[in-house]
């Protein structure tokens, strides 16, 4: 039985090999947030995020890594609000606009740890 243990400690839930999140790349991706962004639903400023200490990265590290081996991801990273932006002549005409979406921080740094891994 102990062997078997062992076997399954590199494992997620779908018996799939578990994907590990170096502090680096999570640390890299946070301090990569423009100042600017736009905290979105959550309320939290990307530059508090930026700002954090080794203690916040590296809970942000566990949780984006729990969410790319399988567990669930929080409600409100899936919520965004869509906003028409005004882009040039008549502002009566809806070509005129172009649509964006504005997801929560921890939602926009998920996405880049999962482009980083595809890449």
């Amino acid at each position: 039985m102990g062997e078997q243990e062992t076997e399954l400690e590199g494992m997620n839930e779908t018996g799939t090999d578990r994907i590990n999140l170096d502090i680096e790349i999570a640390e890299m991706t946070i301090k990569s947030l423009k100042s600017s962004t736009s905290c979105g639903v959550g309320g939290v400023p990307a530059e508090l995020q930026k700002s954090g200490t080794e203690k916040l990265y590296e809970l942000l590290r566990q949780m984006f890594e729990s969410c790319l081996n399988g567990d669930e991801i929080s409600n409100d990273w899936k919520i965004g609000h869509i906003s028409a932006i005004y882009k040039k002549a008549k502002n009566d005409e809806y070509e005129n606009y172009r649509g964006i979406t504005v997801f929560t921080i921890f939602s926009l740094l998920y996405g880049k740890i999962i482009k980083h891994f595809l890449e």
